[in-house]
């Protein structure tokens, strides 16, 4: 009778085991994404807010300067195509003799 006891003692204990270990572990989780929630994402937000605002400035600078070389080339300045007054001519589908041309 006694082994009996001991036996259904053991079951009993290693099922309670099995729920502890369970319980742990989800203890465990929640301190892990409350810990993830309150210090590591505040600074990845941070982070990818100031790298944004980065690529922004960027992007202005970008546009301003896109902006500034076709105002020159709507004037015959800068890179564009060439244009009446500039001086170029086309010869062979190439612009020759204008304004930059160092030849």
């Amino acid at each position: 009778m006694r082994v009996i006891g001991d036996l259904i003692e053991n079951v009993f204990g290693s099922i309670r085991l099995i729920f502890l270990l369970g319980f742990a572990a989800i203890v465990l989780f929640g301190l892990f994404m409350t810990v993830g929630a309150t210090v590591i994402a505040p600074q990845a937000v941070n982070a990818a807010a100031e790298r944004a605002e980065r690529l922004g400035e960027k992007a202005i600078d970008a546009e301003l300067e896109a902006r500034k070389n076709y105002q020159m080339g709507q004037e015959g300045w800068g890179y564009s195509e060439p244009r009446t007054g500039s001086g170029a001519t086309y010869q062979d589908g190439e612009a020759v003799g204008g304004w930059g041309d160092d030849d």
